[in-house]
């Protein structure tokens, strides 16, 4: 990856980080995600699950159906950004969309897509799909974790 990529990156899921930032205000888990194509954000969702009492209610979802019929003719341009790697359910819509490229913070230790991909547990359907795309699970991993972490222990309190 090079330095002008990862400063990219860096600026991008920073603005991931700031629709987290509002998950977490309103209660909600701290997930956002930013969608990005010609280097402009385009869309923008965080995780709403609790706010709304809507389960489908994912940062990633909420920034896809945002712009859907773009995605439906340049979703081969975009890459999505992601504060948490995205769970099976988000995955399938990420891949039905075409994404060129996937940034993700945070590792759901073994419980997000990205681990079900590399364990071959993921359906024919998603690995035999022509639609691949770049995982770069890679940019501002620490400061996502603390994010999500403090929405973790903020849940936990409220018990």
């Amino acid at each position: 990856m090079s330095k002008d990529q990862n400063k990219i990156d860096n600026e991008f899921m920073k603005e991931a980080l700031l629709e987290a930032k509002k998950s977490l205000d309103a209660g909600d888990w701290a997930v956002g995600c930013v969608i990005v194509i010609d280097n402009k954000v385009v869309a923008r969702g965080r995780n709403r699950v609790y706010s709304t009492g809507n389960k489908l209610a994912h940062a990633e979802v909420e920034a896809m159906n945002s712009i859907a019929e773009l995605l439906a003719s340049r979703g081969e341009d975009a890459t999505l950004y992601v504060t948490l790697e995205p769970c099976p359910m988000c995955m399938g819509a990420i891949l039905l969309t075409h994404f060129k490229r996937v940034v993700c913070g945070v590792d759901a230790n073994g419980s997000g897509s990205f681990s079900i991909i590399r364990s071959g547990s993921l359906p024919t359907f998603f690995t035999k799909s022509k639609y691949q795309f770049e995982i770069d699970q890679s940019v501002m991993v620490d400061e996502c974790s603390s994010l999500f972490l403090t929405g973790v222990e903020k849940k936990g309190k409220k018990k």
